[in-house]
Formats: C-alpha cells, sequence, structure tokens
C-alpha cells in the first residue's frame, strides 16, 4: 500500500514519494496505491487516475497483474472506494497491507483512509524497500560517480574562493 497525503507539514523526503518517483516518474498527491497478487489498484482524483488508463488491464499481462484506476468520489469522502479496496485488501491479501510506517500524512483524505482500514493488519516494509531503492544499474552508476565528482569539483572551487575572499577582508 502506498499512500501519499497533501500535507505541506510533511517532511520532504519520504520513502512513499520516492516509490512514487521511482515506479512512476512522478509525485501524485492524495493518492492510495493497492499492490496484490491480483491486481494494482490506484485511487486518486479524475485527472491523476487518468494517467494510468494506458495501462488499465483486466487480465494479467505476462507477470503484471490487471491495473485498476479508481476516481475519488469526494461527496462520500470516498466511503464506497474505501469499502472496495478493503474488500479486495481482504480477499487478495488476507487483509494485511504493507507500508512506510514513517510516512504520515495529515491531509482528509489520508485521514479517511486511516480511519476505513483501522482493522486492517499493517506491516512495515520500509526495511525490504531500502534493497529496491539501492539497486542501481551501470548507467546509474555513472550517473552517480559523475554527479559526486561534479560535486567535489565544485566544492573544491567555491572553497578556493571563499578562502581568498575571507583572507582579503583580513
Amino acid at each position: 500500500m502506498i499512500m501519499v497525503g497533501q500535507d505541506e507539514g510533511a517532511v520532504q523526503y519520504s520513502k512513499s514519494k520516492a516509490f512514487q518517483i521511482w515506479l512512476l516518474n512522478t509525485e501524485l498527491l492524495d493518492t492510495l496505491m493497492i499492490f496484490t497478487k491480483k491486481g494494482i489498484y490506484v485511487l486518486a482524483s479524475n485527472r491523476k487516475a487518468d494517467y494510468f488508463n494506458s495501462v488499465k488491464s483486466d487480465e494479467f499481462i505476462g507477470a503484471v497483474p490487471p491495473v485498476t484506476p479508481i476516481h475519488r468520489d469526494k461527496s462520500d469522502k470516498d466511503a464506497a472506494n474505501f469499502t472496495k479496496l478493503l474488500e479486495v485488501i481482504k480477499d487478495d491479501a488476507n487483509n494485511k497491507v504493507g507500508y512506510f510506517a514513517k510516512d504520515v500524512f495529515d491531509s482528509d483524505f489520508c485521514n479517511d483512509w486511516q480511519k476505513a482500514s483501522a482493522n486492517v493488519e499493517k506491516v512495515d516494509v520500509s526495511a525490504s524497500f531500502v534493497h529496491v531503492f539501492a539497486v542501481k544499474d551501470d548507467s546509474e552508476l555513472e550517473v552517480c560517480r559523475n554527479s559526486a565528482a561534479a560535486t567535489v569539483n565544485a566544492w573544491s572551487y567555491a572553497r578556493k574562493k571563499f578562502i581568498e575572499a575571507i583572507d582579503q577582508e583580513k
């Protein structure tokens, strides 16, 4: 389960946001994503849910389970959508979900989901995803090396300029 809320007071880095960026190359606020062996469910606003229409399916495509975008219904504060997703969790995942324990968002959407899913067993999967985020292919490693080298060079240059400026003021 990946829940990302719209919370200005939240920390800048969260594993939920990092996961969205890693998987989707974008951050989708006030979005709930449920991943089961039988399907992927995305509850989001109309525009955000439509983002998934290109991969929407009713059956497995290779090893990828069906993707079901669900449009939010703010008139009932998503109660019907939450009920549908809770049934999916109960049927497909034995009423158990993995989540990132430290990621807490304070938005109405997130708070409503927390209340609705109070009876679902939640398991912190943060440690497992550290390995997912850590895996780098050769091109990613090269980008990291180049970035590190550029940072070192920029800092060395800036440090010299700082020292020169400080020495001139003495």
